[in-house]
């Protein structure tokens, strides 16, 4: 367990040299490498808070983001290698089913990370299988990782901050906080920004006309 501030230090680096490289990747390998970094920073943030707390949901929480980044990744890249979808399985309508039913009663921002990943895995499938929209699976499977980067990285800075990622207790932990620490505003951004980056993939994918992305 390293010191606190130390630790908080060596996960922004970590975090920044990965969106660093992001955001000028333009290969599937290179993306999935530095989307990696930023998830490991922020898994960092999330175990050395977890380790100073004793707390059992903070390495839960790592559990479940660590399979969901592998489970995810994993799919999209059969998604992009894949040339043609005629029909799908009904297991791909029931997850869609599933993230939908997870987002109108999420309550943490786990809950809504995944149901946010399930949508959009279901959203890239349908894509594919239009295939006028072959062209742009690149950028949304990169908008996809940017999104999910931000996502992670803010509720390791919410879990670092208050030590807890439920909606309910964030709120009530937001309500006792005068001023509002610097460190949550950052938090709570990053995961606005993600969401907002899936809804423009969606608006994208919905588009009848496309342009050079």
């Amino acid at each position: 367990m390293l010191d606190f501030p130390l630790a908080i230090w060596i996960s922004f680096s970590i975090v920044a040299f990965g969106a660093f490289g992001l955001f000028f990747s333009r290969q599937v390998k290179y993306l999935i490498y530095f989307t990696s970094l930023i998830f490991c920073g922020s898994l960092f943030n999330i175990l050395n808070t977890a380790h100073y707390l004793n707390d059992i949901r903070g390495f839960m929480l790592c559990l479940f983001l660590i399979i969901g980044f592998a489970l995810e990744t994993a799919t999209e890249i059969y998604l992009l290698k894949k040339k043609k979808i005629k029909s799908f399985s009904p297991i791909f309508y029931a997850l869609a089913f599933m993230s939908f039913f997870l987002l109108a009663t999420a309550r943490d921002l786990l809950s809504l990370i995944i149901g946010l990943e399930g949508f959009q895995i279901c959203l890239y499938g349908f894509a594919l299988k239009r295939e006028k929209l072959k062209n742009i699976l690149l950028p949304l499977f990169k908008e996809g990782l940017v999104s999910y980067s931000a996502l992670v990285y803010g509720i390791s800075i919410l879990y670092l901050t208050r030590g807890q990622f439920s909606l309910v207790g964030l709120r009530l932990s937001l309500q006792s906080l005068h001023p509002i620490d610097p460190f949550i505003l950052i938090g709570i951004g990053l995961f606005a920004l993600g969401i907002l980056i899936k809804i423009n993939g969606f608006i994208l994918i919905s588009r009848k006309k496309y342009h050079h992305v």
